[in-house]
């Protein structure tokens, strides 16, 4: 596969311009990779895949995931390789480059087939180790892909959230990315979601034998359509600018500038991310030019690619506010899904309070800033219902519907269990 043009990369705000008094503005970002000519045959994949086999995972869950396991094993190409780890409280490396189609492969699976359950769950010890086999083996010529499924919370190694993030932002700087997918209902979404997002990765739940092939054999077929990987966005905005990424991104400070990790790009499939900014009062007529670098790597190359463009905002009260109705659903979507993830993280620690502080603070904003367009105004609704039913003490699998929902909307991803 390759792709017919360079990468599209555009900014706008929803307003031109920001009352003299301060206020808040949305800036947005659209990029637009390059359709994709398909060529029948995909790059060589090292897929290295990442197994939970804890005490928790016993029973059907363990069965599920070995029957979905090898099903992606036959479903490998001539030149395909594949790595396998379990983990518990300790970590197991059953293969390691093996050839698809092989005997070691036949082999593999059916050593996979009779794995059973033991331990606690080292998760950051399981991934780490996948991660390493995946960095070792990167080569310009093959697609690697480190795929870490779990059913559980890590409560052995390193299990803080934050600390997962870093760690997989290294990774990312070693060309792995991870892609998580939650099994169940019971696993942590701080701790996968950390994992995915800080390495790039995408995330997926599943629960079946039938929606795990789906979301494995997914992410394969949509590797083929990968343009740029681990793309960051880099806004240089004045200290006093408070900015907080929207829809699926998270934000950190790197440097004096504000880092918002994106994901993957994917050809022909276009993205928006949407960034707040809290700006503060300026005399009429002031400007501020933002700039903004986009980072990432390409695919098919390993090589980075870095773009930038700059935006001016302009203070004045001499015309009102207009924003035109496709950006006030944009942007109202993206606040919505931003809520509902930190409201799925607030209502598995079990901090409702938190959560009703954040109804009253900023569902009354999404109603004035919707003002009287219609199909804004159901988005609020639609959101408001959801922070209610997160104030009290949600089914672990509505949770998880909420978090993953709140991950790929903003995104346009597809949820792989549907295909």
């Amino acid at each position: 596969m390759h792709h017919a043009t360079s990468l599209g990369f555009q900014l706008r705000f929803d307003s031109a311009h920001c009352p003299t008094a301060g206020g808040t503005v949305h800036l947005v970002c659209e990029l637009e990779p390059p359709r994709a000519t398909v060529s029948p045959v995909r790059p060589p994949l090292d897929l290295h895949l990442v197994l939970d086999v804890s005490g928790s995972m016993s029973g059907p869950k363990l069965a599920a995931v070995q029957l979905a396991c090898a099903g992606i094993l036959s479903r490998l190409r001539e030149g395909d390789r594949v790595s396998v780890v379990t983990f518990a409280n300790d970590v197991c490396v059953h293969a390691h480059g093996v050839n698809a189609g092989s005997a070691e492969a036949a082999a593999l699976e059916r050593e996979l087939r009779a794995r059973s359950t033991r331990g606690n769950t080292n998760l950051s010890g399981g991934w780490l180790t996948g991660v390493e086999l995946a960095s070792g083996a990167h080569s310009r010529d093959r697609r690697a892909a480190v795929v870490l499924l779990s059913d559980g919370q890590a409560n052995e190694g390193i299990v803080h959230a934050p600390q997962l993030a870093e760690m997989a932002r290294r990774s990312a700087q070693q060309g792995a990315s991870t892609t998580c997918v939650g099994v169940g209902a019971d696993y942590s979404t701080e701790q996968l979601g950390a994992i995915a997002e800080g390495s790039g990765g995408r995330f997926h739940h599943a629960s079946t034998e039938q929606e795990i092939v789906q979301v494995l054999l997914g992410e394969l077929e949509e590797l083929s359509a990968l343009y740029l990987e681990r793309v960051d966005l880099a806004l240089d905005a004045p200290a006093d600018f408070v900015v907080q990424p929207l829809g699926g991104t998270t934000g950190r400070v790197v440097g004096g500038l504000q880092i918002v990790s994106a994901g993957a790009l994917y050809a022909g499939a276009s993205r928006k991310v949407v960034i707040a900014l809290d700006v503060p009062p300026r005399m009429e007529g002031s400007t501020q030019v933002l700039h903004v670098a986009l980072s990432g790597t390409l695919a098919a190359s390993g090589e980075p690619l870095t773009v930038g463009e700059s935006i001016a905002l302009r203070w004045t009260d001499t015309r009102p506010v207009e924003i035109a109705p496709a950006d006030l659903l944009l942007v109202e979507q993206h606040m919505a899904a931003w809520l509902e993830r930190t409201c799925a993280d607030l209502n598995e620690r079990g901090d409702f309070a938190q959560v009703k502080r954040l109804h009253r603070r900023y569902v009354p904003r999404m109603k004035a800033y919707a003002r009287a367009d219609a199909t804004a105004l159901q988005e609020v609704q639609r959101v408001a219902e959801q922070l209610v039913s997160a104030a009290e003490d949600l089914a672990p699998m509505a949770r998880k519907e909420m978090y993953v929902r709140s991950m790929k909307a903003p995104r346009a991803e597809r949820d792989l269990r549907d295909s």
